[in-house]
């Protein structure tokens, strides 16, 4: 099986050009499967909610009909992140096949920003069965959690597609972890190029790459913008995965688990660590609003909710306005939100 991971540029609004400029691409090289970047046809250092707006479109909308039109006429899929309009705003991305719309993913884990646009995916951690075998999807930050990949293998992932839009350079090294631990292949997508919008200066690391279950780096882009990996063997009848999969010829990984010593913290489990935070982590922020409203959540303004999120309980006072990731972040630090001062 040949799979092609994608560096592309875009331009923040461009959505029309940044989807041709990815296709061309993409057109140079055949992959039985191509994974694209997070928002790669958007772009990512939004300036305003209004921009993201502009730039969002259904699942099923002019960029899945165009990478649809090239999946039918290569028989390939396609893994792409975009901006998804729903009954909110998603950072998502769609697999593409022949035949149309085949899956879909919601990125849980938001970075930074993202969180003054974006609400946290709904839709777990799918796993999509292809000709070829089982296909995960989770999306750039994803990866500093151990429980996006875990929890894809644990659903049947062989190969986990990564779109991404990488600022941190750590990843393409937590990847081999990742991929060490749960057995299964990855295929990370990052873009490349530097957007300096709203006084926040962005440069994306690039880097690109593909990994096997053993650790080891198949192939990782530094200037090229497209490569190909051949990273499962092939039969005289059809592209497959090797016999059993990866992650079923590792089946005792799994089975070993001590599942009931991994269980997530109490409530106030949850308050003793937002406490235990205060003494050690330091955020260049400040809440814009120091009075105390018990009526509203602690949670970014982007997606407050009217009954909360039982997600975000971790014991502190409820129902604080927070504008701002930072902000949030040094509520959650000195634990009581009317007495964080700038720090």
């Amino acid at each position: 099986m040949k799979v092609a991971v994608v560096q592309t540029n875009p331009v923040i609004g461009a959505v029309r050009a940044n989807v041709e400029a990815a296709l061309s691409l993409m057109r140079t090289e055949r992959a039985d499967l191509y994974v694209l970047p997070e928002l790669f046809n958007t772009g990512y250092n939004f300036a305003t909610l209004d921009e993201v707006v502009n730039s969002a479109e259904p699942a099923e909308g002019p960029t899945c009909e165009a990478v649809a039109g090239f999946a039918r006429e290569t028989e390939a899929f396609v893994v792409y992140g975009f901006a998804e309009q729903a009954d909110r705003l998603y950072n998502s991305a769609a697999l593409v096949g022949p035949d149309g719309l085949a899956g879909l993913y919601r990125k849980v884990h938001l970075f930074d920003r993202e969180t003054l646009f974006f609400a946290p995916g709904n839709l777990g951690f799918p796993v999509f069965r292809l000709p070829f075998g089982m296909v995960g999807i989770m999306v750039c930050f994803d990866w500093i959690y151990p429980e996006s990949a875990r929890s894809l293998a644990i659903n049947g992932a062989e190969l986990i597609a990564h779109p991404s839009n990488l600022v941190l350079p750590y990843c393409p090294d937590a990847m081999v972890t990742r991929c060490l631990e749960n057995r299964v292949f990855a295929a990370t997508a990052d873009r490349v190029g530097r957007e300096n919008r709203g006084g926040i200066d962005l440069t994306y690391t690039g880097m690109s790459e593909i990994v096997t279950p053993k650790g080891a780096v198949l192939t990782r882009l530094r200037k090229a913008k497209i490569v190909i990996g051949t990273i499962m063997k092939r039969n005289k009848r059809k592209t497959v995965l090797p016999a059993g999969g990866p992650s079923a010829s590792w089946a005792f990984l799994f089975i070993l688990r001590r599942q009931s010593r991994h269980a997530p913290p109490r409530s106030k489990d949850r308050q003793s660590m937002a406490e235990g935070w205060g003494a050690n982590v330091n955020f260049k922020g400040r809440l814009r609003d120091n009075s105390v409203n018990t009526d509203r959540l602690l949670v970014p303004i982007a997606h407050r909710q009217t009954e909360g999120d039982p997600e975000l309980d971790i014991g502190i006072p409820r129902n604080y306005e927070i504008y701002d990731p930072i902000d949030f972040l040094a509520a959650v630090t000195q634990h009581i939100p009317n007495t964080a001062q700038t720090i």
